[in-house]
């Protein structure tokens, strides 16, 4: 039997830290909340991304509903690569992830104690590696991608076809 993370941390460039649950939603999406703030953001905190589907994890967090067939052809399986969903199924994202966390008061001293915060910052790169590797490849609802260009961490981008 598979146990998977159900839970993780998100501080983005923008000062803003995020709550990520696994299906939390009575549709059995996930859960994308806003916890704190110190920068600035039309985000305020206590709002929930908005979509249903999938968390896509990467440069930034974006919910998205899995491509399941095409105009011509029945459903006959679900896209789960955010790179190969069409845009339009693409809902609300964060900004840019400076790092991910298990523990909530790590993620929030990284928000507090800095304000020099840059994308997939390297002060908080282990931690981020940590989530990361606690998803896995094949989580039921958070979806890390690899493709270039997306991927969180450019350099473990691996070849997409």
């Amino acid at each position: 039997m598979n146990t998977f993370i159900k839970e993780f941390f998100a501080v983005t460039v923008s000062g803003s830290l995020y709550r990520i649950e696994s299906r939390k939603e009575p549709d059995g999406s996930p859960t994308v909340t806003k916890v704190a703030l110190t920068g600035k953001s039309v985000v305020p905190v206590g709002r929930k991304l908005a979509g249903h589907g999938l968390l896509s994890v990467g440069k930034a967090l974006v919910m998205y509903t899995p491509d399941a067939h095409g105009l011509w052809s029945p459903q006959t399986s679900f896209e789960r690569d955010i790179a190969k969903v069409n845009t339009q199924w693409w809902h609300d994202n964060t900004s840019a992830v400076v790092a991910l966390f298990l523990d909530g008061v790590a993620a929030r001293l990284c928000l507090t104690e800095h304000d020099d915060h840059v994308p997939c910052d390297p002060r908080w790169l282990e931690s981020t590696k940590i989530v990361l590797s606690a998803i896995g490849d094949n989580h039921p609802d958070f979806v890390i991608t690899h493709s270039h260009g997306l991927a969180l961490i450019e350099s473990e981008v691996g070849v997409v076809e």
